[in-house]
This record gives structure tokens, C-alpha cells and sequence, in this order.
């Protein structure tokens, strides 16, 4: 295993990795059983997605991240540059920063192989202090959330739960199931400092509002509805306090079209209840039995005045709730450079093969360089390149 990375393999990882407008590389991987609507296109993301469609605000797409090259998302390929916004509840961060496995909210313009992004955000499911630890069932709890772990996990901390103690910050990025558990794509440890966040269907219960298994200190009017929340986790009364509460869909400028990765609740005639929005099947004939509750699926269509997705694509995942979700490229090439990085961590502290970069003087990839290598910004082989193919 190679035990430290030099300026220059750094810089060929960032800039290999990095290649925020392009279009060329092929085609994101989605591998399920594909419905369509009559003269649906493939994905159905065939409308204009223009700004200025019917005075809406284009595409909207929501999943996880599955590869670079472009950015990869609900087998979509979008163009993204340096001058993308990307941000985290808000805040700005860099672009360096986005992972294979976070979940993501895209706003992008354009059509088909030109969806091209307007503003990316990152949706954690959940990020916040560890409450319970249980490595032997690939299980933690955070902030009463329940996360699972699989193999195919991202993140150093998602694959090693041993690493991970009662207390510990972390960032959990994942689909929540029907039953409101979370599976997790990839688990990051983050900096206790940062505001919690929860992101998922709003649920009212005796003891008030809930995100999942987290109770949320708050006033809200509307159940059921895909929210983002930050605010700081009270121990004693076991709830995020002071929550600032926001829709993940905005209503203004409102998405003329969306593509959503979700898990259906269950299923009444042609209306879907999913884990993100309610899902309208009408205009898909061959729509089976296939779309059951457990069920994960991406579905792409028109959002509808009142808030659900009339779907013109709807591809079911054949693996079900075993796998969080496909990729592109090895996992095991993934692994060995994700090694590879901690080693270099580890051993290199005072040659200058990562001092330089710790100092800032490698520090940005949109510039040609690569951020912050020191505090996690390139800090897993699993995290960036999956396009290997």
C-alpha cells in the first residue's frame, strides 16, 4: 500500500477527478428495471428545463452522488464549473468538497445531455453527535436517528465502525427507508462546531414534530413535507432546539421538472408515498407490482401545483434495500486509494509532500490545484473518481 502522496500525485488526483464542465465521459450508471410513459424520453427529463419554462424555475434533482467527470446523479450527467455555487445548509463551500455517496439537491438548466448545474447543495440525512454505537450490527444512532451500514458504505468512518465513539460529530448521507431508518451512502466525521442537520418528511407524533427518529423543537404547519433543519442538539430533552426549518423544494422560483431517488411508503391506486414527494403513476401503463413498499427508485417528471411529481420515468432498483446504491467504476480500486490517503496522513508530517499542501500551497482544484488535502477535502479514493470504466 503506498504510504504518503506527493504535490504532484495530489494535483494529478484533483485534476483527473475534477473536470467540472465536461460532458464526454459515459454515460452515469443506473442499473434497475426502467418504466416509462408513452413517448417519454429516457429518464424522462426530455422538457425544456429552461429558467424561464412556464415561468418556473428548470430541473430539480435530488439523490446521491454516483461519479464524477460531470457530476453524476440519478443516472443524470450535469456540467458543473468553478463558478457553480455549492453549498451546505447555506453556506458556501467548495466545490472540492462534494463525495461520491453525499446526497445532493441540484438546480441545472438545460435538456438531456445538457443539464448543466445552477447551484449545487449538499442533504445530509443527518449530521450530528453519535447517541448509540453497535459495530457488530452495522448500526449507529445519531441524535436518535437509526443509520445503517452496509459494505458498500463510503466515508472511512461508514466502512470502520470501530472508529466511531459515543459523542463523535458525523455527517450521514443516505436514503431514509420506509420504516424513517436511514441507509447510509457514506458516513463523514465532522466538526462538532457545525449547527446539526436532519433532512426528510416532516412527521407529527404526541411529543410533537419529527425528522426520522429525531424530534425537532419547532413550529411547523404541514406534515409530511421534504424538509432541510439546522439547529443544536439538546441532550437533556433529546431534541434539536432552536430549528431552523426550510423546504428542500423552493416555491420560488418552483421547479418546472424534478428527478428524485426515494424509497417507496406505499402505494394507493396511481399515488405513490416516497420517503421525498408523493409520486402520480397515471401516465405509466406498465407502472406493476414492482413499486411496493421497500421499493428504492429514481423518477423523473413534471412537479405538480400541489407538490407531486407526475412521473414520466420511474426506474426500480432490482436489488432493493441490500444495496445502498450503484456506482461507476470498482469499489476495490476505491478502497486501496482511500488507504493509500489515510497512510499518507498518518506518516507525512514533515518532509513537505503534504506540508506544502496543508499550507494552502496546493489549495484549490478550480484553480489548478487541490483543496486542503490535510483536513478531508480530498481525503478518500472512494470519493471522487468513479469513472473508471
Amino acid at each position: 500500500m503506498i504510504g504518503r502522496i506527493t504535490r504532484a500525485l495530489a494535483a494529478s488526483i484533483a485534476l483527473g477527478v475534477f473536470a467540472g464542465g465536461s460532458a464526454s465521459a459515459g454515460p452515469c450508471v443506473v442499473s434497475a428495471q426502467a418504466l416509462r410513459a408513452d413517448g417519454a424520453d429516457e429518464r424522462g427529463m426530455g422538457g425544456t428545463g429552461r429558467s424561464d419554462e412556464r415561468g418556473m424555475g428548470g430541473t430539480g434533482i435530488i439523490g446521491a452522488v454516483t461519479g464524477f467527470g460531470s457530476l453524476c446523479v440519478n443516472g443524470l450527467r450535469i456540467g458543473y464549473d468553478a463558478e457553480t455555487p455549492v453549498d451546505r445548509a447555506g453556506q458556501p463551500i467548495a466545490a472540492a468538497q462534494l463525495r461520491v455517496g453525499q446526497s445532493v439537491v441540484v438546480r441545472a438548466t438545460g435538456r438531456g445531455a445538457q443539464l448543466q448545474a445552477e447551484r449545487i447543495s449538499l442533504l445530509p440525512a443527518v449530521a450530528g453527535p453519535v447517541t448509540l454505537v453497535d459495530a457488530s450490527a452495522g448500526r449507529i444512532e445519531v441524535m436518535g436517528q437509526r443509520v445503517d451500514v452496509s459494505a458498500r458504505t463510503l466515508g472511512t468512518p461508514g466502512r470502520d465502525l470501530a472508529r466511531i465513539a459515543i459523542g463523535d460529530f458525523v455527517e450521514v448521507h443516505g436514503l431514509r427507508d420506509e420504516a424513517g431508518a436511514v441507509r447510509a451512502t457514506r458516513v463523514d466525521v465532522g466538526e462538532r462546531s457545525r449547527p446539526v442537520l436532519l433532512a426528510g418528511p416532516t412527521r407529527e407524533g404526541p411529543t410533537g414534530w419529527r425528522i426520522g427518529g429525531t424530534r425537532v423543537d419547532t413550529a411547523l404547519g404541514v406534515a409530511s413535507t421534504f424538509v432541510q433543519a439546522t439547529g443544536r442538539w439538546d441532550a437533556v430533552s433529546q431534541s434539536v432546539v432552536g430549528a431552523n426549518v426550510v423546504p428542500v423544494l423552493p416555491a420560488r422560483p418552483a421547479f418546472a421538472r424534478v428527478s428524485i431517488e426515494a424509497v417507496v411508503e406505499r402505494r394507493t391506486g396511481d399515488r405513490l408515498s416516497t420517503t421525498v414527494l408523493p409520486i402520480d403513476v397515471s401516465r405509466i401503463a406498465t407502472a406493476g407490482t414492482n413499486l411496493v413498499a421497500g421499493a428504492r427508485i429514481w423518477a423523473s417528471g413534471e412537479l405538480t401545483t400541489d407538490g407531486a411529481l407526475l412521473a414520466e420515468s420511474i426506474d426500480v432498483d432490482p436489488i432493493g434495500g441490500g444495496e445502498p446504491y450503484p456506482v461507476e467504476g470498482s469499489l476495490d480500486d476505491l478502497r486501496q486509494t482511500e488507504d493509500a490517503v489515510d497512510d499518507a496522513h498518518a506518516n507525512d508530517h514533515d518532509d513537505g509532500d503534504l506540508n506544502d499542501i496543508h499550507d494552502g500551497d496546493v489549495d484549490d482544484t478550480h484553480d489548478g490545484n487541490v483543496d486542503d488535502i490535510h483536513d478531508g477535502n480530498v481525503d478518500d479514493g472512494d470519493d471522487r473518481n468513479l469513472n473508471d470504466n
